[in-house]
């Protein structure tokens, strides 16, 4: 990770669509859920156009994924 690259959070509390909706707003770089449902930690990784995708875990392990030109291929990080 570069030495400028600043780490910033937000906790997103509330219901699923919601969460999913403002963690989409704007890509970002990783996102976490908690969760003890198989389906819905499946629909989180597949809902969320964060680049880095956890689940129960940290963002510790948050990657600088390269931006592709491709529109249609969509790289992401799953733990």
């Amino acid at each position: 990770m570069p030495k400028n690259y600043e780490k910033t959070y937000e906790i997103i509390k509330g219901d699923f669509e919601t969460a999913i909706s403002r963690i989409n707003f704007n890509i970002s770089d990783g996102a976490v859920i908690y969760t003890e449902n198989p389906q819905t930690a499946y629909e989180f990784i597949n809902l969320v156009h964060a680049k880095n995708v956890f689940v129960n875990t940290s963002l510790l392990e948050i990657e600088q994924i390269e931006e592709t030109k491709n529109e249609l291929y969509v790289k992401k990080k799953i733990m």
